[in-house]
């Protein structure tokens, strides 16, 4: 293990033996900067929920676009920069070995059109989506893929009819949530699994028809954790304005009130095997990861699925194998390397950005 100081905050970081083994695999140089810098490099280059009206440079049509009117590059709408009408063989460029790579590889991309929205088809009625692929009937949801009828979201998953949630994966009818999988009809709720038919949860599975309620495991007919008949819940549940903003806000109170003391997990997970990190499940060697699921060998990364033998890399996934310092990259992808939106069945890539099927 060697100790290093990272060349932007100067903190120290580590670089461990498997690190140095990654490294070596797929040869690149270690790195200079630590893991939360290299992040915040990433994360530079993604406009995920910011969206403005502009014109198509192509079609001069009006379009919905993640880049502004001042942007130096062109910018063109979904179906004109799909279409025949132009060949981006024509932006090609020699490259001059007496200039510095960067300062070529950025003139490249600011001549090169830019899709006016990162959405990866099929996408049905949802025009006003960034970072998402795979939905339908969708509005104002970021990094979204494969759900149909959700409204106002953040890195929600294979969900329906659902408004307003984050990180909500696997699940129907649910409301103002963070944090939940498998869960029907559940609305206010917080880091719950497979549960239904309930509200203000917190740290709950398998709980139904509960209210108010921390740490139930399979449990039924609950009020602020104290158990209740079938008709008393209900009786309960008919009282209670869920509609009523001064009532919801009300109810927060005293939930902070009743639950305060309860006890909180140290970290939000399932069926983890050696891993570091929050919000991970089914994941197998997988240190510092946040929001993933399905990693294998994983490290430094954030918001991802199905991912095996990376590292530095954030968001998407999907079938991807030996990803490097990339961000934006997924379904069925392997050894990508300082990319950003390269998407679809894409190989032995490095510095690309916009790079599909290739």
């Amino acid at each position: 293990m060697e100790v290093k100081t990272c060349a932007q905050c100067q903190s120290s970081f580590k670089i461990e033996e498997v690190d140095r083994q990654f490294y070596k695999k797929i040869d690149v140089p270690e790195p200079s900067n630590c893991p939360s810098c290299r992040m915040q490099r990433r994360y530079s280059y993604r406009n995920e929920r910011f969206l403005y009206h502009r014109k198509c440079d192509l079609t001069g049509k009006s379009i919905i676009s993640a880049f502004s009117n001042d942007k130096s590059f062109p910018v063109y709408g979904l179906d004109a920069w799909w279409s025949d009408e132009w060949d981006s063989m024509d932006y090609g460029q020699d490259f001059d070995f007496k200039r510095p790579f960067f300062e070529q590889f950025f003139e490249l991309r600011n001549r090169v059109p830019r899709l006016a929205l990162i959405q990866q088809k099929p996408m049905e009625n949802s025009d006003y989506c960034n970072c998402a692929s795979r939905n339908k009937n969708c509005y104002l949801v970021f990094s979204t893929n494969y759900c149909e009828d959700v409204y106002y979201g953040s890195w929600v998953n294979h969900s329906k009819n659902s408004v307003d949630n984050s990180y909500l994966r696997n699940s129907e009818l649910c409301y103002e949530s963070v944090g939940c999988t498998d869960c029907f009809n559940v609305s206010y709720s917080q880091d719950s699994i497979n549960c239904s038919d309930s509200a203000f949860l917190r740290n709950c599975q398998g709980a139904r028809n509960c209210f108010g309620c921390s740490n139930l495991v399979n449990k039924q007919y609950y009020i602020f954790n104290e158990p209740h008949t079938k008709e008393s819940y209900e009786q309960f549940m008919r009282e209670v304005d869920l509609g009523s903003y001064s009532t919801v806000q009300k109810i927060k109170e005293k939930l902070n009130g009743v639950l305060n003391d309860l006890i909180v997990r140290e970290f939000i997970g399932n069926n983890n095997q050696n891993s570091v990190g929050d919000y991970m499940s089914h994941c197998k060697n997988a240190y510092l990861c946040f929001e993933v699921d399905g990693l294998e060998d994983v490290r430094y990364s954030q918001c991802l699925q199905n991912a095996k033998d990376c590292m530095d890399y954030s968001y998407w996934g999907g079938g991807a194998e030996r990803i490097y310092e990339t961000i934006a990259c997924g379904y069925s992808v392997y050894n990508v390397r300082f990319s950003s939106l390269c998407w679809e069945n894409c190989s032995d890539l490095t510095y690309c950005d916009h790079v599909f099927s290739s």
